[in-house]
């Protein structure tokens, strides 16, 4: 991975972050951080690549945030 692939993803990783700390605003920011980074951790050692790991990660983050958001 170049410098510049690694600085759109982590780019990328924090917008998505962004937009799931709005959605989920009762829950503390730092659990969706944590929800992020444990689905692309989980996605990126399943195989995952490319814009397929964004978009994995974005829908395994969501749906973990909801679930815990209903406990």
């Amino acid at each position: 991975m170049t410098a510049d692939q690694a600085r759109r993803t982590r780019n990328e990783l924090a917008l998505l972050t962004d937009r799931l700390v709005k959605e989920f605003g009762d829950s503390p920011p730092g659990r969706v951080m944590a929800a992020v980074a444990l689905c692309r951790y989980q996605l990126a050692h399943a195989g995952v690549q490319g814009e397929g790991l964004l978009l994995a990660t974005e829908a395994m983050a969501r749906a973990r945030m909801s679930l815990a958001m209903a406990c």
